[in-house]
């Protein structure tokens, strides 16, 4: 997973972002949700006196997830609200794409590389409940499998990029 990190830091920079991890929203006035990475860009110019939430300094174009892909269904429906949020609170056409990354093998999780020994059956559970949910979005959200450091991600219409 910290390759997955990694990466993907490595690949928002040499794109031109800030790379932003834990990212908050606010869900009301006293609780926020985190988003696990963004690639951002910093606003040309910030009302530091009208500062509220972290969108009036950043432009969020991507937000990324990365989970076990054991999650439960739901998990995906929190993300979207959360990438429904950076939809709805920027100007058209700044936030590009929500992309889940679901890992089946961990360094940091002794039981997880046991468990996973059958992840093609958590992913076929879960891959039509996931469809369904991208289905029923405004803006584009992707589901990626990452091995270790065989990450694949689409950025762009015809960019991929591998590690």
């Amino acid at each position: 997973m910290t390759e997955t990190y990694a990466y993907l830091t490595r690949l928002g920079v040499m794109n031109g972002y800030c790379v932003i991890p834990e990212f908050q929203i606010p869900v009301d006035k006293n609780t926020n949700r985190r988003i696990d990475l963004v690639f951002a860009k910093k606003k040309e110019v910030v009302q530091h006196n009208q500062i509220t939430t972290n969108l009036d300094i950043w432009e969020v174009h991507y937000a990324i997830e990365i989970d076990g892909v054991d999650v439960p269904v739901n998990t995906f429906d929190g993300h979207a609200m959360n990438y429904s949020y950076l939809f709805q609170n920027q100007e058209e056409g700044v936030f590009q794409k929500g992309i889940n990354i679901l890992y089946y093998h961990a360094y940091h999780r002794n039981w997880i590389n046991q468990f996973m020994e059958n992840w093609q059956n958590h992913w076929e559970e879960r891959q039509p409940a996931y469809a369904q949910i991208a289905l029923n979005q405004p803006f584009t959200m992707e589901i990626h499998l990452s091995e270790y450091y065989q990450l694949p991600v689409i950025l762009g219409d015809d960019c991929l990029f591998n590690w």
